[in-house]
């Protein structure tokens, strides 16, 4: 599950495994692997004796965890890792994602406590940045603000020398903020408020969308306008969302990175755009601070292109796979959209990124219905 064969997704893997095969710490980060690994081969092998020989290990893993956590070490980034590491078991045990959810909240909880200062270089910044888009996930899956969003977080860990921020993550920045926009229309539907209350709340929160369209369309403007392979295109400024993605999924050699990022961005739009849409219903003055740059098709077809591509050029890094997948079911959830050809593709590359992550991570993975779709 873990290779020693780092790749340019996980740079850290190497040092991962180093640590984790010193006398040091040999015992508990090692133990998780073994789990892992284990769980791997009962799935392989369908043999009762087999599981049941992981989850103890995976259990006594969790018990010096705890004890690690509750003691002066827990600061120590194997813990943190170790930590990473057994998120995964529940994964290949039960073949469902959101399993590993409970184990990255409590993740999410010590990179917090441990502070942005911890990750600003080493290790620890690698791992940060590598893990930064599950923390997202979750957050969205939770529909609760992230403590990503904070300043403090998307400035600190990249304040000393290191990698400037990939197109990537310089979207996430702006990516962090949706959880919290999704948690605060939720409360106001929960919360007892009065008419006047609703339409001041509803009009913060309509500003609030307008920002964060106006930060993708400044994110479009900085990193996507400014490309190399693109930036020197005729009428660059001129093309629709669906003629540059196109752009895109036609360039030679193929970009992997420029295609996650602007599916990412087409998804965080469809996000908005359906929240603009649920919001003007309601409203008409809030209707009127929400205009988007983008119809809902459009989104939804530009996912679809470019996901259909990306998934042909047989990229099956994880993190690649998983801003796909997220991307496709956000656009698979848009039901405003009535189109049978276009979500017939949807499910099929869906079906198709379910299948990769099988073969390449050797786990029966087959996400439920009811966790497939990014409810808005």
């Amino acid at each position: 599950m873990i290779s020693a064969n780092a790749s340019s997704e996980r740079p850290w893997v190497t040092l991962v495994m180093d640590g984790a095969t010193s006398v040091r710490h040999y015992g508990m980060m090692s133990q998780a692997l073994q789990a892992n690994a284990t769980a791997i081969f009962a799935n392989d092998l369908q043999r009762s004796e087999v599981r049941t020989h992981a989850t103890k290990m995976y259990l006594d893993t969790i018990r010096r965890l705890q004890l690690s956590l509750r003691s002066p070490r827990w600061n120590d980034p194997i813990v943190m890792h170790t930590c990473m590491i057994v998120t995964l078991f529940e994964v290949i045990q039960s073949n469902n994602p959101a399993a590993a959810y409970p184990h990255i909240r409590g993740l999410a909880h010590l990179i917090e406590q441990k502070g942005p200062h911890t990750f600003v270089s080493g290790l620890e910044h690698r791992t940060f940045r590598y893990y930064r888009i599950n923390l997202f996930l979750m957050n969205l899956h939770d529909r609760r603000p992230s403590f990503l969003a904070e300043e403090k977080w998307k400035t600190i860990p990249f304040s000393e020398d290191c990698q400037p921020k990939t197109i990537l993550e310089a979207l996430v920045d702006i990516l962090v903020e949706i959880p919290g926009v999704l948690a605060a229309i939720e409360a106001m539907k929960t919360g007892q408020l009065g008419h006047y209350a609703l339409v001041q709340k509803g009009l913060e929160l309509a500003y609030w969308v307008r920002r964060l369209v106006y930060d993708l369309e400044s994110w479009k403007e900085a990193y996507i306008w400014t490309y190399p392979t693109i930036c020197t295109t005729p009428r660059l400024h001129s093309l629709s969302l669906l003629e540059l993605c196109t752009l895109s999924t036609e360039l030679i050699p193929y970009k992997h990175n420029l295609s996650e990022a602007l599916n990412c961005y087409a998804a965080a739009h469809l996000i908005l755009a359906r929240l603009a849409h649920g919001m003007a219903e309601k409203s008409w003055l809030v209707g009127t601070v929400l205009r988007q740059p983008h119809s809902l098709h459009d989104l939804v077809a530009a996912i679809t292109i470019i996901s259909e591509r990306h998934i042909s050029d047989a990229n099956t890094e994880m993190v690649s796979m998983m801003v796909t997948g997220f991307s496709l079911r956000v656009a698979q959830s848009t039901e405003e959209v009535q189109d049978p050809v276009l979500f017939q593709s949807i499910q099929k590359l869906l079906a198709r990124i379910n299948r990769e992550m099988g073969r390449r991570y050797n786990i029966n993975y087959s996400v439920p219905k009811d966790t497939q779709r990014i409810e808005v």
